[in-house]
């Protein structure tokens, strides 16, 4: 049982999957009664949804599928991997350090 203060949660982190059905709301709601847990969202999350995870509290955002789907290695030259990295890039580059 998990009791408020309880130590083992204090600077824990925790994956949250799959974070697309709990949304920037979900984790965001989570960090209330959790604020000493570092989140790491992953599952289901958008390139470009980057900055709203962060914005709800993730220490970081985890990808898969969508930054690598299966389909992927049909792309020979690169481009579509280097794309979707690119929208990430886009998204944290106006965002101060942490």
């Amino acid at each position: 049982m998990w009791k408020t203060g309880c130590p083992s949660a204090r600077g824990a982190r925790r994956e949250v999957v799959p974070a697309g059905l709990i949304g920037p709301d979900g984790l965001r709601a989570l960090r209330g009664p959790f604020p000493d847990v570092a989140f790491v969202p992953t599952g289901g999350i958008a390139t470009n949804e980057v900055g709203r995870w962060l914005d709800a509290g993730a220490l970081a955002v985890g990808f898969g599928g969508r930054l690598a789907p299966p389909t992927l290695h049909e792309d020979l030259d690169g481009s579509e991997l280097t794309s979707r990295v690119q929208v990430i890039l886009d998204e944290l580059s106006h965002r101060p350090a942490r």
